[in-house]
């Protein structure tokens, strides 16, 4: 999981939540100390968002140091923490970010995603309820994603789909949703449906999440091997080891390409 997980980033919202943050920060910080812990939190995020997270977590450290009550730090250094696959280090500072302030859904809807990770989802369904019940949540979709994900943990696949729903509603070109729900159908032996399902996921994965195409592109293989098209699913297997021979799925991948010569 952890390809799907680090794509997913799609989820992990980048925002930099900066305005109005103000009223947030204790008067224990020093006001230069605040004002420098803010450049260095655009600084540590804008290498976040690029990918640098070396650098980001350099910047996002030098933050806390100045101010440590800011929860919009403790929030990125949780996004950091995750992408390095630091979980645990993940989880404190997003349990700090909502100690911080409770209302802040962004990180509330990152530390689902990494509760989910640690294999603990029904902890992860508590918070994620909350989420999806947060009017003012920007990108709504991304806690009924999330939801989904860890309803699919636990193999309650009905409740899966219920929630992909709500989040395709939202938004009906949403790659990991569609993807989940085409997994979804795989579980449940619903093979016709899920090959559909799978090929509109490879459509919007490829447009708009081209690094979460090679979950699409692995499943949706899959599905054309229970529907009986094992050539279609050989030349989708052999562009996956093509262009993703990194990925966890590509060396599944190789495995049934030899079970298929």
């Amino acid at each position: 999981m952890l390809k799907t997980a680090c794509t997913f980033l799609i989820t992990l919202n980048l925002s930099l939540f900066l305005g109005g943050c103000g009223s947030l920060f204790k008067k224990k910080v020093r006001d230069k100390d605040r004002e420098a812990a803010q450049l260095y939190l655009q600084i540590g995020t804008s290498y976040l968002s690029k990918g640098q997270y070396p650098q980001a977590l350099r910047e996002l450290l030098q933050a806390r140091k100045l101010d440590p009550l800011n929860p919009v730090v403790h929030n990125h250094l949780g996004l950091v923490y995750y992408v390095r696959d630091k979980k645990e280090l993940a989880l404190e500072s997003l349990l700090e970010a909502l100690r911080l302030k409770d209302d802040y859904t962004e990180a509330r809807n990152n530390l689902g995603r990494v509760l989910i990770d640690l294999g603990r989802p029904e902890e992860a369904i508590a918070e994620l309820e909350r989420v999806t019940k947060d009017l003012l949540y920007a990108q709504p979709e991304k806690g009924w994603i999330h939801l989904g994900m860890a309803y699919f943990q636990m193999g309650q696949f009905e409740k899966t789909k219920s929630s992909l729903d709500q989040a395709l509603k939202l938004k009906r070109n949403s790659c990991p949703a569609r993807t989940l729900y085409g997994r979804t159908l795989l579980k449940q032996k619903r093979y016709q449906l899920a090959r559909q399902t799978l090929e509109q996921a490879i459509s919007f994965c490829q447009k708009a999440q081209p690094k979460s195409y090679d979950e699409a592109l692995y499943f949706s293989s899959l599905s054309y091997l229970k529907t009986g098209h094992s050539q279609r699913a050989k030349v989708q297997f052999q562009e996956l080891v093509h262009q993703f021979p990194q990925s966890p799925y590509s060396t599944k991948a190789q495995s049934y390409l030899k079970l298929i010569n």
